[in-house]
């Protein structure tokens, strides 16, 4: 096995002030940087890790990649403090 990616489910319901541990992204800049056609919320506490396999990730039908967008660096460090913050409060 080539290995394993960790996935989070999206949706653009924000659920503003109500779920502070996920991570949103809602900036303009960082949107369409990132590849994203509106704000967006990924649910951390839904996460599933699946093995890098064509089973999983395949290109959509007429794409060429699977590759539809990629986080920033900001939104990297962004994610990596949330996780940081849901370890001290007892949430993967």
């Amino acid at each position: 096995m080539k290995g394993l990616l960790e996935v989070a489910y999206g949706t653009t319901n924000l659920k503003t002030g109500l779920r502070p541990l996920d991570l949103r992204i809602t900036n303009f800049e960082d949107l369409a940087e990132i590849g994203l056609p509106q704000a967006t919320r990924f649910d951390l506490d839904r996460t599933i890790e699946l093995p890098w396999c064509k089973e999983f990730f395949a290109p959509y039908k007429g794409y060429s990649t699977i590759l539809v967008g990629k986080l920033n660096t900001k939104q990297k460090l962004r994610l990596q403090a949330i996780r940081q913050r849901r370890i001290k409060a007892g949430r993967k």
